[in-house]
């Protein structure tokens, strides 16, 4: 069993949402349960914060990995 720390740089808040929140690391199906009239304000607020992360490269995206090797004997 080998641990890795992998990840990717996105260009920017809006990709930050559409890759990890809306797709990937959230559950789609709970942003899915937040009203419409809501979902703007939530977005605005989460993105601001995610924003203040940003680097030159630009928002990291942090992916640890397990890696396991299995034989059957």
């Amino acid at each position: 069993v080998r641990t890795e720390q992998l990840g990717y740089y996105l260009s920017d808040a809006n990709a930050y949402w559409e890759d990890t929140v809306r797709w990937n690391g959230s559950r789609p199906d709970l942003i899915s349960q937040v009203p419409p009239d809501k979902l703007d304000q939530f977005r605005a607020e989460h993105l601001a914060d995610v924003s203040a992360l940003a680097t030159d490269q630009g928002i990291w995206v942090d992916n640890p990995c397990i890696f396991a090797l299995g034989r059957k004997s």
